[in-house]
């Protein structure tokens, strides 16, 4: 009787040890899959606020700025001074008309360190107020 019991205990050790191993995988694997679920969400969440963050930040200023950059080159199409300038390619005076825009622009609006670059019809530039840096 005492090898049949023995045995019978050894059966049931064996057996209860099989489910405490099945049950410590399948909490780690469910375990694994929570967290892998949790940092999905975050993943999207973040995504998500970026997401606003640029439709309501930055898309809002380029708008601006486009806007603003339009409203000063229909300014400059529309002043006479500069038309002149540009038919007679006298940039003396162009310069000093675009520099007068430059200092309003500056000092009137949020705009800071404006440039300003005009492209022909065959998109060659006629003028801009800053000098290139060639690289020798």
């Amino acid at each position: 009787m005492t090898q049949i019991d023995i045995k019978k205990g050894s059966i049931n050790k064996d057996i209860l040890f099989l489910l405490l191993a099945i049950l410590s995988v399948f909490i780690i694997i469910i375990g694994f899959l929570y967290f892998g679920k949790l940092k999905s969400d975050a993943f999207e969440n973040t995504a998500s606020n970026y997401k606003i963050l640029f439709e309501n930040g930055i898309t809002k200023e380029i708008n601006g700025k486009l806007t603003g950059s339009s409203l000063i080159g229909v300014g400059i199409s529309e002043n006479l001074t500069i038309v002149d300038a540009l038919k007679r390619k006298d940039y003396v005076l162009l310069r000093s008309e675009i520099d007068k825009i430059q200092k309003s622009v500056k000092n009137n609006t949020q705009y800071k360190g404006i440039k300003f670059q005009l492209i022909s019809a065959d998109k060659k530039t006629i003028f801009r107020t800053w000098k290139s840096k060639k690289r020798r």
